[in-house]
């Protein structure tokens, strides 16, 4: 609807709220747009888990005050779609634990193979906490866990008050599948 076809049609003393009603519901779209970017990144699918994971860790190290390190080691396995999903959720919130509830100045992000698995390592030298006790302020760790279990992998979580914390998450590699036609792997999707 154009100014002028609002001019026509509606009365002038609701012209305003119709004006703030049109901007709430194209910011409401905005935040729909920007929040389905944030369920399932496309960087993720685009340029694979490695990239994904190093975007992460630029972008939460410009939002923060806290140094984020990302390392890869060696050469990584593949991953189910699913799988490098939960890897990459939970490398994000562990990140963010790490900066709003520890105030960690320092953050390791390292991805590596481990026998038949990929493994996540998320350390920081933040404030740390008693992981025996429950934790019911938030649905993070739970969350977490609930992403491994879901893809078959496991989740591990150190941590000792005043000496920071490790979140280490385990996802099973995918059987390598061959294209009959061209003899060829799929494609990892890890790079």
């Amino acid at each position: 609807m154009t100014g002028d076809e609002i001019d026509e049609q509606v009365e002038p003393g609701q012209r305003e709220a119709l004006e703030e009603s049109i901007e709430t519901i194209e910011a409401l779209a905005s935040d729909v747009h920007r929040l389905s970017r944030q369920l399932h990144p496309a960087v993720l699918d685009d340029l694979g888990l490695v990239a994904a994971l190093r975007s992460e860790c630029v972008r939460r190290s410009e939002l923060s005050s806290a140094q984020i390190e990302f390392e890869v080691e060696g050469s990584l396995p593949q991953l189910s779609g699913e799988a490098r999903l939960a890897i990459f959720r939970v490398a994000q919130e562990s990140m963010q634990n790490a900066v709003k509830h520890a105030g960690a100045s320092r953050i390791l992000v390292r991805v590596s193979e481990v026998p038949a698995s990929l493994e996540l390592i998320v350390q920081d030298d933040g404030r740390g906490f008693e992981p025996t006790r429950e934790h019911r302020s938030g649905i993070g760790l739970s969350s977490m866990r609930e992403r491994m279990h879901l893809v078959e992998g496991s989740l591990f979580i150190e941590s000792v008050p005043g000496k920071g914390t490790t979140v280490r998450a385990i996802a099973p590699s995918s059987p390598a599948s061959v294209s009959p036609e061209t003899g060829q792997g799929a494609p990892t999707g890890i790079s």
